[in-house]
């Protein structure tokens, strides 16, 4: 065999090798931290990044869950960010996860981004998330997988200690 040859099957055995170890994300929209670089930040430097936070992919019609712990004693902050593809308002919904009791619905506040409370109990909560469409149908008239009507939605959590206040 010529050394041309060999260093040929070389390089196509590298090519090979490199094509299956490239995870599927190299081909798909990533949205791996997505709620790190597009969710606006609390400006106070107090609120920490709580590890509990999400992104994923998302179409117009897509809704999810995404169950947390909320602790005692702590402040939170929630923000919500979609991709420009979206272009549309993110709704989402807070639960009590034992009681499903509505605690927050961002539809009752002109569908803000942001929310923030304090937390007297341990509890486990249920963040609800979707597209907003005011066309009533849920963005159900785009196609499902058509890959122009998805792209990255995330959900920001960022927590403090509660400040003392008062004697």
């Amino acid at each position: 065999m010529t050394s041309s040859l060999m260093k040929f099957r070389l390089l196509i055995l590298v090519i090979i090798g490199a094509l299956a170890f490239t995870s599927g994300d190299a081909f798909s929209q990533n949205c791996l931290q997505f709620e790190r670089k597009a969710c606006k930040r609390s400006d106070m430097d107090e609120f920490k990044f709580n590890s509990q936070s999400k992104s994923g992919l998302f179409g117009s019609s897509d809704k999810s869950e995404l169950n947390i712990v909320v602790y005692a004693g702590q402040d939170y902050r929630i923000s919500f960010c979609a991709g420009k593809i979206l272009g549309e308002t993110v709704a989402f919904v807070i639960k009590d996860a034992k009681t499903k009791e509505v605690l927050y619905d961002n539809a009752q506040e002109d569908f803000i981004q942001q929310f923030e409370f304090s937390c007297e109990s341990t509890r486990r909560l249920i963040i609800e998330v979707g597209i907003y469409s005011p066309d009533g149908d849920g963005g159900a008239s785009r196609k499902r997988f058509d890959t122009e009507a998805s792209d990255c939605l995330g959900i920001l959590i960022e927590n403090m200690s509660t400040p003392k206040i008062g004697f």
